[in-house]
């Protein structure tokens, strides 16, 4: 099948435009990446819980915005979306990771593939 992975400090919204740039056309993104804390979210550290948003929630956000346009015009493509596997139990009071899979379906849908066929 083939395929490259590119890395990218999906924490930098900089570093997602630079990577989608240096990319080119892009028929599948897979947003897999996620940041884990262990714990309940009421002793996470602002700074932790923000590496959670930015990973499961902005960085898909701003991946989808950069690359979907581009698919109508090819006439083909996906975009891939992989839940945080805690999202569902929402790592306790005031959980984080609950409240990013909400935001995640909501900006992008349920978790699946889109399609342009």
């Amino acid at each position: 099948v083939g395929g490259t992975a590119y890395p990218c400090d999906l924490s930098c919204s900089s570093d997602i435009d630079d990577l989608v740039a240096a990319v080119g056309a892009i028929d599948i993104l897979v947003n897999n990446a996620g940041v884990a804390h262990v714990g309940w979210s009421l002793d996470r550290t602002q700074v932790e819980i923000d590496q959670v948003m930015a990973g499961h929630l902005l960085a898909p956000m701003r991946l989808a915005r950069l690359v979907i346009p581009g698919l109508p015009a090819r006439g083909r493509g996906q975009v891939v979306t992989v839940p945080p596997r805690g999202g569902g139990s929402g790592g306790g009071p005031g959980g984080s990771a609950g409240t990013n899979r909400a935001g995640r379906a909501g900006a992008l849908g349920r978790p699946g593939v889109a399609s342009l066929r």
